[in-house]
């Protein structure tokens, strides 16, 4: 887990990409395989925590986004529906997890319910919970807007206006890239992490 965690920072990273060209890439993306191993190992071991994944997968992601401007910690709201149980219950343990998992203190999270969403300021990241299908256009429209990475670890979310990333961890790993999100969000990601992704 501590090698997982122990990846470049996403210039220096950016640089080693393009110096390379095809056969640093495929070396990356070796790379890249051997580090994600420990995902799965670790997900049969910590069955009983469905979102320790999800919190190291969140904090990687982070790292392939290269215009998040360098700061002490990024700032994530994570959105939640409190009118649904299971969106609150995914919000709660993500913080929790996040708070464990973040050894670099990379990141600062918050829980915000969807009636806050457009209150917010000073935030680089949307985590959207489950549930929150029913605001996805609001969602995009304020993402947009602002240049938002928004992320889920439900496909729906990027296989519609939602999301510009999700992720699925139930059987490894499978990442979601929805480019027309992406673009509309102005984010970009290295090319590593995205020929790592399934592009929708």
């Amino acid at each position: 887990m501590a090698r997982f965690l122990q990846m470049e920072p996403t210039h220096r990273y950016r640089s080693h990409v393009r110096r390379g060209g095809a056969s640093s890439r495929r070396r990356t993306l070796m790379w890249l395989s051997v580090l994600l191993l420990p995902h799965l190992v670790i997900g049969t071991l910590n069955a009983a925590e469905p979102h320790a994944r999800d919190a190291r997968i969140l904090l990687r992601t982070l790292q392939y986004v290269r215009n998040l401007q360098p700061m002490d910690a990024v700032p994530i709201a994570i959105l939640y529906d409190p009118n649904q149980p299971a969106s609150q219950q995914e919000a709660v343990a993500l913080e929790a997890l996040l708070q464990r998992e973040d050894t670099r203190q990379a990141i600062q999270a918050r829980l915000v319910p969807i009636s806050a969403l457009e209150t917010q300021e000073n935030i680089s990241v949307l985590f959207l919970t489950r549930r929150l299908g029913a605001h996805f256009e609001r969602i995009a429209r304020f993402a947009g807007e602002r240049g938002l990475l928004t992320v889920s670890m439900d496909r729906e979310c990027a296989g519609s206006e939602g999301c510009v990333v999700a992720f699925e961890t139930q059987a490894g790993i499978e990442i979601f890239i929805n480019q027309k999100n992406m673009k509309r969000n102005r984010i970009d990601f290295d090319a590593a992490f995205m020929y790592t992704a399934k592009r929708l």
